[in-house]
């Protein structure tokens, strides 16, 4: 089997706008995965010129050739890793779909069954619709876990923090609380509000707490706050972790399969776990990367979007939430089918 033509399929719903990234064979088998539209853009001409006519078995080498000849372009921005991240999680669809089996089973773990916590980033969101969403969530996926977008009156804040922890108490006796200030503040005022903060609530992990490229400032934050310090996801290739990582910058590692892929997810883990650090899932699309939870090996919990639990959204996996849990079904490749009815704008490449 090997790669013969990518294709793409726009979407654009009110709550999701991207495209479908498709991967055709010689064979009836089709590799899916999705992107923004903007990422989109140049995922066509790293494919036409590293993948056509090569075999998705050999996935692996594949992603290192395009991290190689993408690595002058990293000045660039987030978009060249991002294609490279779509392109190879269509790989492994692929090569799980020839196999007739999972990703999570092709990667060689054992079913994934990952522990869940929401994740809430709106900060339009007033306090009774927060309250409500919190509650859904609780009543209809069991989640025990969550994390609030923080802004910068702290009164207000606190008080919409307490809303999440008495919202997720229905669903567990000591909820899990994780805070997210956007990298909003310096290192100093970072620490002041979560001395304020770790007053009143037990905080699992702050994240955002200073410019993700401030390893210093974040392992600032980490000696002095009790929660841990979480961070990653905007750190595209390794060598940006590395001082992280020599700094004790992160007690957490975020990684993103939609901005590393499986591969390069793959390899953040096993620099993590030499480092004795857990990661943590970020939110993905159909909650793909919920495959890696039985391979990695030191693995926390896995981010949900709460728009991507919408049972009308635009794009559906083999992933459930149940109990709080994030569980990995049996349907061949990542689970994702083919684009639906109302993707619009379809183009071959």
């Amino acid at each position: 089997m090997k790669v013969t033509a990518i294709k793409f399929h726009s979407y654009h719903e009110a709550h999701a706008r991207g495209c479908f990234v498709e991967l055709i064979t010689d064979t009836e088998c089709v590799g899916t995965a999705f992107t923004s539209r903007d990422v989109g853009r140049v995922v066509g001409p790293i494919a036409n010129e590293l993948l056509i006519g090569e075999a998705p078995s050999a996935v692996a080498s594949l992603w290192q050739r395009m991290s190689s000849a993408c690595a002058a372009k990293r000045g660039d921005g987030s978009a060249p890793a991002a294609a490279i991240a779509v392109l190879d999680l269509a790989l492994w669809d692929l090569k799980a779909k020839a196999q007739e089996e999972p990703v999570w089973r092709t990667l060689g773990g054992s079913r994934p069954r990952l522990n869940a916590y929401l994740s809430i980033t709106d900060p339009a969101l007033a306090d009774d619709a927060l309250d409500r969403r919190v509650r859904s969530m609780v009543k209809r996926y069991g989640v025990h876990n969550a994390k609030l977008a923080l802004r910068d009156d702290m009164t207000i804040e606190r008080d919409r923090l307490a809303m999440v922890r008495d919202g997720l108490s229905g669903g567990a006796s000591a909820p899990e609380l994780m805070i997210d200030a956007e990298s909003r503040w310096t290192p100093k005022e970072t620490i002041r509000r979560m001395r304020t903060l770790e007053r009143e609530f037990d905080l699992t992990w702050v994240e955002g707490g200073a410019a993700e490229s401030d390893f210093l400032g974040l392992a600032r934050i980490s000696r002095t706050v009790r929660a841990a310090v979480c961070g990653g996801r905007t750190l595209t290739w390794l060598a940006e972790y590395l001082p992280h990582f020599h700094h004790r910058a992160l007690d957490v590692i975020a990684i993103d399969v939609e901005l590393h892929g499986i591969s390069g997810a793959l390899q953040l883990a096993d620099a993590a776990f030499a480092f004795e650090l857990p990661v943590s899932l970020a939110a993905s699309t159909g909650h793909v990367a919920a495959h890696l939870g039985g391979v990695l090996p030191y693995v926390m919990n896995i981010e949900l979007a709460s728009d991507a639990l919408d049972a009308t959204a635009a794009v559906q996996s083999d992933v459930r939430i149940e109990d709080g849990w994030a569980i990995v079904g049996d349907a061949p490749g990542l689970g994702v089918p083919a684009p639906n009815q109302r993707a619009i704008g379809a183009q071959a490449s």
